[in-house]
């Protein structure tokens, strides 16, 4: 066997060929502990995802409780009462309350701890102070009597918060309620009932109370109609035509029974529910708001129309011979 010698060329080129291989080797090395050192991060990605997805759902969750939670109870600032604007100085009245919750709507309440109180000051002092629990919605807190002629306010409050729209203000009288110079009508009951008696027309009764500032309550009952050719609402006073029904009028604002449409300038547009014999349509005037709502039987047929003028009076046309409408 021969040794080979190597020259000088040879062992470089041997060398570098041995530092290639390092360096091939520390690459892949490299290459290697990279990829351990970015599958970690990638896991570690993922479940920051699904953390976020997690606490999108339990938000999600936790809004829907919230909302859920909210519509069953009672927010006593979102609370209505039911007071008449005016009421006759030999007359008693109750005090009704809406149970709401914060979005407005009608609830009964679940709480039997739930109490009212009501304040009733008149032209001079407080009169009157009556304390009641509120169950559900609807529930009257009391009937009152008011003996002083003039103004009130009254405060209802549940604890130390007063509900929407107290205080209210009522006014204490002696009123003829319907004053009517049109053609084919009778009122009788102090006139608080209208009755039309002639027929081919339609006949119009209108309020001697300005309706100008706070809220008012109506209640009207439809004593006896056929077709329910009926008008209840209120018309401007400065537009006021004694001797014409409000219909021809363009500052009129109307619920008509036979189709359950609102109607004002001459227009009709839907809106509610049709009325007969023995139903009750109660209209609440909201001056400070300029709105004018509806009811039948209770039943909330929302606002009907808003912007409404300063001054305004109450308005009932009949169009049908014997209708006969009372307001109680």
């Amino acid at each position: 066997m021969s040794i080979v010698e190597l020259d000088e060329n040879d062992e470089e080129i041997h060398e570098n060929k041995n530092e290639n291989e390092k360096k091939t080797e520390q690459n892949q090395i490299q290459s290697q502990s990279q990829k351990q050192e970015q599958k970690p991060k990638k896991k570690k990605k993922k479940r920051k995802q699904n953390t976020t997805q997690n606490k999108q759902e339990d938000n999600k969750a936790s809004q829907s409780y919230s909302s859920e939670d909210k519509r069953k109870k009672v927010d006593i600032s979102c609370c209505t009462a039911l007071i008449p604007g005016f009421v006759s100085q030999d007359r008693g009245f109750i005090i009704e309350i809406e149970t709401r919750n914060c979005y407005g709507e009608i609830i009964k309440s679940q709480d039997d701890d739930l109490v009212f109180s009501v304040e009733i000051f008149g032209p001079y002092d407080t009169m009157e102070e009556v304390i009641e629990k509120q169950k559900e919605s609807g529930e009257f807190l009391g009937l009152f009597t008011l003996e002083e002629v003039g103004d009130h306010q009254i405060i209802v409050r549940s604890g130390s918060t007063d509900i929407e729209g107290s205080p209210f203000k009522i006014r204490v009288g002696h009123f003829e309620y319907f004053d009517s110079k049109s053609l084919g009508l009778s009122i009788s009951n102090s006139n608080k009932t209208i009755h039309h008696n002639s027929p081919g027309f339609w006949s119009g009764a209108k309020g001697t109370l300005k309706l100008t500032e706070g809220k008012y309550y109506f209640n009207f009952k439809v004593g006896q109609t056929k077709e329910a050719h009926i008008m209840i609402g209120v018309v401007s006073l400065p537009e006021l035509d004694y001797y014409s029904p409000a219909i021809d009028c363009t500052k009129s604002w109307l619920f008509y029974c036979h189709t359950g449409e609102k109607y004002h300038n001459r227009k009709l547009q839907q809106y509610g529910k049709s009325c007969t014999t023995g139903d009750t349509i109660e209209m609440k005037v909201d001056m400070d708001k300029k709105q004018l709502s509806f009811y039948k039987n209770s039943e909330n047929f929302g606002v009907a129309f808003d912007s409404l003028p300063d001054t305004l009076v109450l308005a009932v046309d009949l169009g049908s011979l014997n209708d006969v409408v009372s307001l109680v």
